[in-house]
C-alpha cells in the first residue's frame, strides 16, 4: 500500500484542530496526500466535518497506550506530525514507532528534558535508519532557531577574519503578546515538565566545566526597553543542537554561544511570575498537587484561548550578536516578528509549512538540504527553505543594525565596552 505524504497525530486536540483547519484550506495541501489520526474516530470525523472532509481525508485510529496501533499508523505515512502532549509523557512511543516503520517524525515539543532524552536514546538509531526526527516546529523553537541562523549569516564568513582569540555570541530577547491564556494542553506540558524536576535526585557525574562566553543575567536591557529574564525553554537546547549539526561558527573553529531571554516590561511582573512558579513547583512535588493544578486551570481557564481575542497577539524576537574578529569587532541586531495568534493559529501554519518543507526534501525538490537521518532541527535540516516559506505567510526576518569597527578606530573601545556588558572578556 502506498504511504500517505503527511499524517497529523492528535487531530482532536486544541492545536490539532487548528492544523486541520489550515490543511483543509491550504492550496498546497490539496496537491498532496494527507491524513489524520487519533484514538477517537468519531471525534476526528467531527473535526473534518467542519470542512466536509470526513469522507475524503483518511482517518487512522491510533493511541499512545497501544504500541501496535502506533506502528501501524507510522507504516502508512512518510511524515508524522505529532501534536499529542505532554511529550515527556506521551512522545517516546510515537518516536519508537516512527523508527520501527522508517517514518520521519516532527513535533511541536517545547520540553527540554524530552528533547534531550530523544537525542541520547534514539539519535544513533535514527542515523542508521535514515529517519529524520525534528522537534520544535512551532513557537518552540522556530523563531529562535531560524533567527539565530539568520543572525549568524550577517557576520563575516571568511576564516581569515578570525584568529585564536575570536568568538561569536548571540542573545535572543523574546516579547510575546498573548491577549488570552494558554491552552490546557500547553499548560499541561509545562506542569509535566516542572513535575519532572528533581530537587534531591541522584548525583550526576561531574562534567568538564565549560568556559562560558555570555553572562546570562537578569537585568534591564536598554535595547528592548524592558527587563530580560533568562529563559529555561527548549530554545536553548534546539539552538545548541543546531550549533553542533551546522558547526557554528565556521565549522566550530570559532567559539559560539547563545543566550535566551523573556522580555518583561515591569519589575513587579517578574516578582509575580516568580511567586506563581514557586507555588506551582511546590504543588507539583506531589501527584495530587499535579492533578489539582491541572483541574484548577481547566475549570478556571477552560480548554484554550478564545477565538477573536487571541488574534491580537504578536511576537518580536530581537537578536543581539557580537563577533570578536582578528582586526575588530562586529555588532549585529536582527529581529524575527509575526502577528496573530502566535501560540496556536500561527503555530498551525508554521508546523504545516515545516512538514511541507520536509516533504520537498524527501521528494528531492530541495537537493541541497542535508541528507541522512538523526535528531535534527529546523535550522540544520530545513534552514533557509523553511524561512522563505514563513516569509510568504507573514513572518519577518529583518536586519536592524550591523556595524564593524576596526581595532584602531576611535569607536572600537566604545563597542568593546558595550560587548563587555554581555560577554566575559579575557583580561
Amino acid at each position: 500500500m502506498e504511504r500517505l505524504d503527511i499524517v497529523l497525530f492528535g487531530a482532536t486536540g486544541f492545536t490539532g484542530k487548528l492544523i486541520v483547519d489550515y490543511l483543509a484550506t491550504n492550496e498546497e495541501a490539496k496537491s498532496i496526500k494527507w491524513g489524520v489520526s487519533g484514538r477517537d474516530v468519531n471525534s476526528i470525523r467531527k473535526v473534518l466535518a467542519k470542512h466536509k472532509l470526513q469522507d475524503v481525508i483518511p482517518i487512522i485510529k491510533a493511541s499512545v497506550d497501544n504500541q501496535k496501533s502506533l506502528n501501524e499508523l507510522c507504516a502508512q505515512t512518510r511524515i508524522l506530525v505529532n501534536v499529542v502532549g505532554p511529550f515527556n509523557k506521551y512522545g517516546e512511543p510515537v518516536v519508537k514507532a516512527c523508527l520501527e516503520s522508517r517514518c520521519h517524525y516532527m513535533d511541536i515539543a517545547g520540553e527540554p528534558e524530552f528533547i534531550e532524552k530523544i537525542i541520547s536514546k534514539y539519535d544513533d538509531q535514527a542515523k542508521q535508519k535514515g529517519v529524520k526526527i525534528i522537534h520544535g516546529i512551532a513557537l518552540d523553537s522556530i523563531p529562535a532557531d531560524l533567527g539565530v541562523q539568520y543572525t549568524l549569516e550577517q557576520f563575516p564568513t571568511n576564516p581569515e577574519t578570525y584568529d585564536k582569540d575570536s568568538w561569536v555570541a548571540i542573545e535572543g530577547f523574546m516579547k510575546l503578546v498573548a491577549p488570552d491564556h494558554f491552552s490546557f494542553g500547553t499548560f499541561s506540558s509545562m506542569v509535566n515538565s516542572m513535575s519532572n524536576i528533581s530537587v534531591f535526585g541522584p548525583k550526576k557525574p561531574k562534567k568538564e566545566v565549560k568556559k562560558h562566553l555570555l553572562k546570562k543575567n537578569l537585568r534591564y536591557e536598554a535595547l528592548t526597553k524592558s527587563y530580560v529574564l533568562p529563559s529555561a525553554s527548549s530554545d536553548v537546547n534546539i539552538v545548541k543542537r543546531s550549533a553542533l549539526l551546522n558547526n557554528y561558527f565556521l565549522n566550530g573553529q570559532v567559539p559560539f554561544e547563545y543566550g535566551n531571554y523573556l522580555q518583561i516590561e515591569k519589575w513587579y511582573n517578574i516578582l509575580l511570575m516568580s511567586v506563581l512558579m514557586l507555588v506551582v513547583f511546590i504543588l507539583t512535588r506531589f501527584s495530587l498537587g499535579v492533578k489539582f493544578v491541572l483541574w484548577l486551570w481547566l475549570h478556571i481557564k477552560g480548554r484554550g484561548p478564545r477565538e477573536g481575542i487571541r488574534d491580537a497577539g504578536r511576537i518580536s524576537f530581537i537578536f543581539l550578536g557580537f563577533s570578536k574578529c582578528k582586526n575588530g569587532i562586529q555588532k549585529t541586531i536582527c529581529e524575527v516578528s509575526a502577528h496573530g495568534d502566535i501560540g496556536y493559529v500561527e503555530t498551525s501554519k508554521w508546523a504545516s509549512q515545516a512538514a511541507f518543507t520536509l516533504l520537498d526534501l524527501i521528494n528531492g525538490k530541495k537537493s541541497e538540504i542535508k541528507e541522512g537521518g538523526g535528531v535534527l532541527t529546523t535550522a540544520s535540516c530545513l534552514g533557509i527553505h523553511l524561512r522563505e516559506r514563513l516569509e510568504k505567510i507573514g513572518v519577518k526576518f529583518v536586519t536592524k543594525h550591523s556595524s564593524y569597527v576596526a581595532n584602531k578606530d576611535d569607536e572600537h573601545t566604545i563597542l568593546l565596552n558595550e560587548a563587555k556588558k554581555y560577554v566575559y572578556m579575557p583580561q
